[in-house]
């Protein structure tokens, strides 16, 4: 199953983000994205002191 990305997934991960602290390791969001042939996760933070995110993405290089 799967779905889009939509106005409410976007701001789920704004309200994430906002109190993510990539200098910690429980401090990062992670965010599931299924699609029809493999899913990818994303890893969120934001930089300590700055207004910056990092962004971490896991998954299949090719199709399952």
């Amino acid at each position: 199953m799967s779905h889009g990305f939509d106005v409410t997934d976007g701001e789920t991960v704004a309200l994430a983000i906002e109190v993510s602290d990539d200098e910690q390791a429980d401090g990062w969001y992670s965010y599931p994205l299924a699609g029809e042939h493999r899913q990818v996760e994303i890893r969120l933070a934001r930089v300590a002191g700055g207004d910056e995110v990092r962004l971490i993405v896991k998954g299949a290089l090719t199709p399952s």
